[in-house]
């Protein structure tokens, strides 16, 4: 016996209409909210971490201020580019905020030993530690700015390793430097102890 839609009684109709209008309201329309409740809650969760990396962002922007970009203009001083550099060293690079410092004091000590020195040479030396600070300038702001926005770049990891060996190297060559100079003052020291105790010996 075949079951004949057309011959069934209206109200049976009715009844097996109801029932499917029943049964996608209380099985399929929450199933489609909950979906809908969950795309939302995904873009939601995105915007809310868009707008935190904006913000960190904008304070790290601020932090610097408007020493953000440039380390290097005619308009900052010795002790502006300094700190400019420390901040944005221990902003964005901490593992060479160390010889940064150590680079900036020991360049002013060495500007100090060849203003007092009588070298012949001292121009050549001032050129040479002019051209070797200005590498070192180079080399720090390109960390930096790999340091803040790497997706910008490529090869990164490699980059920032290189650079901050050579920074590495550089506050070490500084820090001899520095001390060959102080040596030199030291050989009058030496002679001065050998005259004295010759002195001694002859008295």
């Amino acid at each position: 016996m075949k079951f004949d839609l057309k011959k069934m009684p209206l109200i049976w109709k009715l009844v097996i209409l109801i029932v499917a209008v029943l049964l996608t309201i209380f099985f399929v329309a929450p199933m489609i909210m909950i979906f809908m409740l969950l795309i939302i809650g995904l873009i939601v969760n995105l915007l809310i971490k868009r707008v935190r990396q904006e913000k960190q962002i904008i304070e790290k922007r601020r932090t610097v201020g408007r020493l953000k970009n440039e380390l290097i203009s005619k308009e900052n001083s010795w002790a502006e580019l300094k700190e400019a550099s420390v901040i944005q060293a221990q902003e964005f690079f901490p593992e060479i905020k160390e010889q940064t410092e150590d680079i900036f004091q020991d360049e002013e000590k060495i500007q100090v030993l060849l203003e007092e020195s009588s070298l012949s040479k001292n121009k050549e030396y001032q050129q040479i530690q002019q051209l070797g600070f200005q590498r070192f300038i180079v080399i720090f702001n390109s960390c930096i700015k790999m340091k803040r926005v790497p997706d910008d770049f490529e090869d990164v990891q490699r980059r920032l390793c290189e650079g901050r060996e050579k920074i590495s190297t550089y506050a070490q060559n500084l820090r001899q430097l520095v001390r060959d100079f102080n040596e030199e003052d030291m050989r009058d020291f030496e002679v001065a102890l050998k005259q004295m105790e010759g002195g001694s010996n002859g008295q």
